[in-house]
């Protein structure tokens, strides 16, 4: 990088959600031609296009997400019966979207329209949030085991049957 291109929303790699999108891949494209370290947040880390991003420099992350109402009821399988859980310990997760995926399970769910919009962490209004966004952007992220979140969980909802069932 040569001193017009400063990153200055972080140190560490810049976080791209949605980056084997049209967007997202224009992103990731423009960030990688400048030199910046980039994390690619994306649904399948092992699809042909995720695997093109790794190649020409972006690191890909899954971006999980799990139900209050699934992460009681891991919880609950896994101290009722503790032989469920190899080693004690389980990360869980019930889907994984892109930005672009989020708003389109809104918008099915709800018959709204909806839009995901790209924003730098130093946008958001505190330093839980900005910790919790970089986060996403640092190996190792989350790590789900989607496989025993479904063993403990049947019914484990994704994003979309999660805000189908919400009253607002």
């Amino acid at each position: 990088m040569n001193a017009t291109d400063t990153i200055s929303t972080t140190d560490g790699p810049l976080a791209v959600v949605g980056a084997t999108g049209q967007q997202g891949g224009a992103v990731v494209s423009a960030l990688l031609e400048r030199g910046a370290p980039v994390r690619a947040l994306v649904r399948d880390p092992a699809a042909d296009r995720a695997r093109q991003l790794g190649e020409a420099g972006a690191d890909g992350v899954p971006l999980q997400m799990i139900s209050t109402r699934d992460i009681g009821r891991a919880a609950a399988a896994a101290l009722l019966d503790p032989d469920r859980v190899p080693g004690g310990a389980v990360e869980i997760a019930g889907d994984e979207l892109t930005g672009e995926e989020i708003a389109a399970a809104f918008a099915q769910a709800r018959d709204v329209p909806a839009r995901y919009e790209a924003m730098p962490v130093d946008v958001l209004p505190d330093e839980d949030q900005r910790a919790m966004f970089t986060w996403f952007a640092q190996l190792p992220a989350y790590r789900a085991d989607v496989a025993l979140t479904r063993e403990l969980v049947p019914d484990v909802q994704n994003l979309r049957t999660w805000v189908e069932g919400r009253r607002w």
